[in-house]
């Protein structure tokens, strides 16, 4: 079965930048723990807001590759395609929920709907196909967080994500051998970097670059960038 969402990039820089974003989220985490563990030694800990609640706006982006529907809509229809116009990018939401283990180092569950995206390839002879996706995943992540100021900290996460992808295609004319499509579930890595900004003792904005992966029914997984930006709530704070 044939994946008309291809993306591009080797397996090989796929796992290059998934070890690095583990690298480097590792060596924050260690930090935050240091941090805390220093900060306990020399003065008495600071009461901090434990339970918070996050939502967020923005917009996702994932490469749709043209050359390869070409080459797989002349290997299965035997037509070859005059123009391909697509929308990689659709507006994203997020709901999350979180919890403070300790001053610089937490724990965050969430749902992400990521919005669809869709591409037209008309074809010669006359044909044409047409492809949807939709994705929605939840997360649970670890997130370590640094304070450049005593308002505005930067944090990053790494977890993983449940993603369910549900793919669709339509065909008319001389396109003739093209899955319907269906829905498949997986799941892969997730991470992100953001900064976030305290404007309040319970109200702060946060920034945020994620990336997510989704594998479709054809089990190809395709990388999905979102950014975002939200409000962070914190439960028992005047």
């Amino acid at each position: 079965m044939f994946n008309y969402f291809p993306w591009r990039g080797s397996v090989a820089s796929r796992n290059y930048i998934a070890n690095q974003a583990i690298r480097a989220l590792a060596l924050i985490g260690s930090y935050a723990l240091c941090t805390n563990v220093f900060a306990a030694e020399i003065s008495e800990p600071k009461p901090h807001p434990t339970w918070y609640l996050t939502g967020s706006i923005g917009q996702q982006s994932a490469d749709i590759d043209h050359a390869r529907i070409n080459s797989r809509l002349q290997q299965d229809s035997g037509v070859s395609v005059r123009s391909i116009t697509d929308d990689h990018q659709a507006t994203s939401y997020k709901l999350g929920a979180g919890y403070a283990l300790m001053q610089n180092l937490g724990l965050e569950v969430g749902y992400v709907d990521l919005g669809k995206q869709n591409f037209t390839a008309t074809t010669k002879p006359d044909g044409s196909l047409t492809g949807q996706r939709s994705v929605q995943a939840l997360n649970f992540d670890v997130i370590g967080n640094y304070a450049f100021k005593p308002a505005l900290h930067g944090f990053a996460r790494l977890g993983l994500s449940y993603a369910k992808v549900n793919d669709s295609f339509t065909r008319e004319g001389a396109v003739l051998r093209v899955s319907d499509g269906g829905t498949s579930n997986a799941v892969n890595l997730h991470a992100g970097l953001g900064v976030q900004y305290e404007f309040s003792p319970a109200w702060a904005v946060r920034l945020e670059a994620e990336r997510y992966l989704a594998k479709n029914v054809a089990e190809s997984t395709q990388p999905i960038n979102l950014i975002s930006l939200g409000l962070v709530w914190r439960f028992g704070v005047q």
